[in-house]
């Protein structure tokens, strides 16, 4: 399975979270010991599976640009603490409280939408950053998953413009003010959604057909569930729309074969997805 370098990074950091957590969760081990363990952990999975992971770096010379941006707004923003309002009245609660207690009954929290009382994987991602860095610094991953982004973008356009020269600069002006003055140096895991949603989208526009790619998307959904419950609307979206896609191409007497493997590759998903959101 193929996997853009900058994406793998975030990836890993997702799964060092989890590990993290379930650690804490069920040994009552402190945070900085469960780091460590879910650290070597993850390593050592990257190890065992390296040979069936390609990754692939699309850095180019161009790309300055977009870092000089980027590193412009973080000496700009970061000195200053995010004060937004989603962030005080939720977000930093979130980080601080592992998702698997029961927020309904043993825990008071005036939160009123579904994502205050499930497993936030996004912000217990930010509270990595921002235990060892500290609450300005802690907002850095915001940054990191902005030039994912952007990768992404400049992965999509080379699908569908080819080897364009000027594929970093098309791909900076995809972004829209709203990602560069709200996202960056806040808590927010909106940002977060959004990458690991176009990951979907682009392992399946990707015509490598090897079998641990269903099991990456499928994990990558999961994150992505784990992140914010409310994806999984999109998620869904997508991912029938590309099977419903690969079936018109196969012929009349492999359709009940492609049913039963659709049944099968959903009720895999759906184990995924309960494993993210209620273990």
């Amino acid at each position: 399975m193929k996997l853009n370098l900058s994406f793998l990074i975030l990836l890993i950091i997702a799964i060092i979270s989890c590990i993290c957590d379930f650690t804490s969760y069920v040994f009552q081990l402190p945070f900085i010991i469960s780091f460590v363990l879910s650290l070597t952990m993850t390593l050592l999975l990257i190890f065992k599976f390296r040979k069936k992971i390609i990754v692939k770096s699309n850095v180019e010379f161009l790309d300055i640009f977009f870092f000089a941006i980027i590193i412009l707004s973080a000496i700009s923003t970061l000195p200053i603490p995010d004060v937004s309002p989603d962030t005080a009245n939720y977000h930093i609660y979130l980080q601080e409280n592992i998702g698997f207690i029961d927020k309904i009954n043993f825990d008071f929290f005036v939160g009123r939408i579904v994502n205050c009382f499930s497993y936030s994987l996004g912000d217990r991602m930010n509270y990595i950053f921002r235990f060892f860095l500290g609450y300005r610094l802690g907002t850095i991953l915001s940054f990191y998953s902005v030039i994912v982004l952007f990768y992404q973008f400049k992965r999509i356009l080379k699908i569908t413009m080819g080897d364009f020269k000027l594929t970093p600069i098309v791909a900076l002006l995809c972004y829209s003010p709203q990602i560069i003055g709200v996202f960056l140096a806040t808590y927010y895991v909106d940002i977060l959604s959004t990458v690991f949603i176009f990951e979907i989208i682009l392992q399946y526009l990707d015509n490598d057909n090897c079998k641990e790619k269903n099991f990456l998307i499928f994990l990558i959904s999961g994150i992505c569930v784990g992140i914010k419950p409310s994806n999984i609307i999109l998620i869904i979206a997508i991912i029938l729309f590309f099977w419903l896609k690969e079936r018109t191409r196969l012929p009349k007497k492999s359709v009940l074969k492609y049913i039963i493997s659709l049944f099968n590759k959903l009720k895999s998903s759906l184990c995924i997805l309960h494993l993210f959101l209620y273990c």
